[in-house]
């Protein structure tokens, strides 16, 4: 009985991809690029599998925004942000429900132990080093599970709001477990070409 964003739509599917496709349902997300917070909030509250805790890893200024609508939807005490890039203890994902942290401290966030990191939507908008830095991060990053839902094979005559020309670029210590072209729901929302996957990490950096 009310009008809702397709937006909602396109984040409840990332969910339910994700808790469809994991052996386990993940108890602690670490996004990178949190927009104003909306992911998260659906994460926490579908009636599915909430995890404990999430990270939003991205720049400061994006996270002014998750940081007031986080605090206002789920209370101050709720929400955690980095100040300094020491390794955080573990004990910060039980304490928190929410850890915001800018991205030239990323380096406190390397230690704990991520379920799985998504991206959607923004890493083929980026520099060609940027897509190189992430792809080192994840592998630096303790974590087992990456979700990617972007832009893919743009054609190079037409490549619009994309960056670059491939992303994301891994490491052979991921392995696909999932390659999704142009999902159907995401393709009615765009015109541009899509991939879905699911990585793991399987090679020594785990």
């Amino acid at each position: 009985g009310r009008l809702i964003s397709n937006v909602l739509f396109y984040l409840a599917r990332v969910i339910l991809a994700s808790l469809t496709h994991l052996p386990a349902a993940p108890q602690v997300v670490l996004e990178v690029g949190g927009g104003y917070g909306a992911p998260a909030r659906l994460w926490m509250k579908n009636p599915i599998s909430r995890p404990r805790c999430y990270l939003i890893l991205d720049m400061p200024e994006s996270l002014f925004f998750a940081d007031v609508f986080l605090r206002k939807e789920f209370g101050n005490d709720s929400v955690f942000y980095v100040t300094s890039s020491e390794s955080l203890p573990a004990g910060t994902l039980e304490k928190y429900r929410f850890i915001l942290c800018p991205l030239p401290l990323f380096a406190a966030l390397l230690n704990l132990p991520v379920d799985l990191v998504i991206n959607t939507g923004s890493l083929q908008e980026m520099s060609e080093e940027w897509v190189d830095f992430y792809k080192g991060w994840l592998d630096r990053q303790q974590c087992r599970w990456f979700y990617s839902l972007n832009y893919f094979a743009q054609p190079v005559n037409a490549l619009w709001e994309s960056g670059n020309l491939l992303s994301p670029r891994i490491s052979p210590s991921w392995t696909a477990r999932l390659l999704r072209w142009n999902p159907a729901f995401v393709r009615m929302q765009a015109d541009r070409d899509f991939l879905e996957a699911l990585y793991e990490k399987t090679g020594a950096a785990l």
